[in-house]
Parts: structure tokens; C-alpha cells; sequence
């Protein structure tokens, strides 16, 4: 086939590109505006990312090289925790030093070192918070959430909760929400977002529940098949959108799609 319908078939021309490492695609960008389109375009980043396949990984014998810091000191400062991290994405709060009562969250590419502030709260806030979310799957899209769950005081016996959702496409958080959660659904700090609902595991109960967080549902996921046999879940986690969890008591590791 020759180089001029390589060229003028879209498809073929995607596939050969998706097989190149990064730095050669970054200069066949100025080929033609056609190839720097087909290269800028999202749809492009995910096809390329289903693509790679893991490397093979060199541990030099010779002589010996100090390993590279990542330079995250920022986060030793005072005042400054770490909520969350996906796929290459961090979560953290810092203090202001200017306004004691106010608390900056932000979000960094741990791969660039770039860093963007998505809100300021205030301690009070802060203080309640009771889960801290990024939520983010590079192979569907460039952009992520980070969901902050607040738990009011309440009198009652149910969780009131303060839900805050940042979305990045749009640079803004959604209004505010409150849910109320009973107390017997066993809400806890683990939780995690898949699929626009909050997962949580009940210890006490051995079920998993979910918060739907567009029509507000509050329901238990039906029991696996395996699900009684598990006495102590150590871990209750995210993956590509499916759940996972961790029994420290057997060599025991599932994952089930929710």
C-alpha cells in the first residue's frame, strides 16, 4: 500500500499513530493541521492508552544512581493532608496563612507537577469532612470530580450528609446537597465513586450499599455469592469502575461489577 492512501484512510492512519510512543507523536503534530487534530483529539488519548501494553523494566547493576525525587515538598508544609489519589491525580487541602478559618483544596498531575486550586472552605468544614474523592479514568476522558462528603451534626439516629461534587469539564461545583443516610447503613470514611453512586462496605452487616447521588436512592447491593463468607473486609476500593475488596484473614481478593 502506498504512503498516499496510508495517508487518506483516517483508520489505518489512527491505527500505525496509537502504536508510536509519545515524543515522536508530539513532533508529527506539526506534519499537517489534519495529523494535529487526529493526535490532539481525546478519543485519540484513550484509543492510544487501551493500546499500551506494559514494558519490559531494566534494573542497572553498575553503578548505582540515587532515585529522583518527585519534587512534592509542598506537602510537607503545615496544615496540609493528603484526601485522595487516582490514576496519576492528587487530592490534598492546605491551610492559608493569611486566613487562619479558611482551607485550600487542590488537585495535582503528579506526572507534570501542575496543580489547580478548586475551592476554598472553611475549617469548620473541613473539620467535618468525612470522605474525599477523585474520581477519574483517563481512557474515558481528560477530566475527573473530586466529591467531598461533609457529615452535619445531627440530633436524630441518621447521618445527615453535605455532599459537594467538583467537576473539572465545567470548573465549578455543583450546589450543595444535603442526604440523610440512617445510621444502620453503617457509613463510613472508605467509601468510594463508581458509575455516579457512593459504595460503601457495612462491617457490621456484611453488605455493601449505595448512594445514588442523582435520584437520591439509598439501597444494598444485592448479596454476592460469596459475599457471607467474608468475617473482616480490610480493604473496599475502586478499579477501572468495578469494586474490590481485601480479606486480611485469607488470601482473599475479589472484584465484582457493581
Amino acid at each position: 500500500m502506498s504512503a498516499a492512501a496510508v495517508a487518506s484512510s483516517e483508520d489505518l492512519l489512527r491505527e500505525i499513530l496509537t502504536r508510536l510512543p509519545v515524543r515522536p507523536l508530539v513532533r508529527l503534530k506539526v506534519v499537517c493541521k489534519k495529523w494535529c487534530f487526529l493526535i490532539s483529539d481525546p478519543e485519540f488519548s484513550q484509543l492510544k492508552g487501551l493500546k499500551q501494553a506494559p514494558g519490559l523494566s531494566l534494573v542497572p547493576l553498575g553503578e548505582y544512581q540515587p532515585p529522583r525525587v518527585l519534587p512534592f515538598n509542598f506537602l510537607n508544609k503545615w496544615g496540609t493532608s493528603v484526601l485522595d489519589s487516582c490514576k496519576g491525580l492528587l487530592c490534598y487541602s492546605m491551610a492559608d496563612l493569611h486566613n487562619p478559618k479558611q482551607i485550600s483544596y487542590y488537585v495535582c498531575h503528579l506526572a507534570s507537577g501542575e496543580f489547580t486550586r478548586i475551592g476554598v472552605f472553611d475549617v469548620l468544614s473541613t473539620i467535618r469532612l468525612k470522605v474525599g474523592i477523585v474520581s477519574f479514568d483517563p481512557l474515558k476522558s481528560v477530566h475527573y470530580k473530586v466529591i467531598l462528603i461533609h457529615q452535619i451534626p445531627s440530633a436524630s439516629s441518621n447521618f445527615r450528609l453535605n455532599i459537594d461534587i467538583y467537576a473539572s469539564v465545567t470548573q465549578s461545583w455543583k450546589p450543595a446537597e444535603v442526604v440523610i443516610v440512617p445510621y444502620d447503613a453503617g457509613f463510613n470514611n472508605e467509601a468510594v465513586y463508581m458509575n455516579g453512586a457512593i459504595y460503601w462496605y457495612d462491617q457490621t452487616r456484611k453488605a455493601v450499599w449505595y448512594l445514588d447521588l442523582d435520584t437520591k436512592c439509598l439501597d444494598r447491593v444485592p448479596d454476592l455469592m460469596d459475599w457471607p463468607k467474608i468475617s473482616s473486609v480490610k480493604y473496599f476500593g475502586e478499579s477501572r469502575q468495578l469494586a474490590s475488596h481485601c480479606n486480611m484473614q485469607t488470601p482473599h481478593y475479589a472484584t465484582y461489577c457493581l
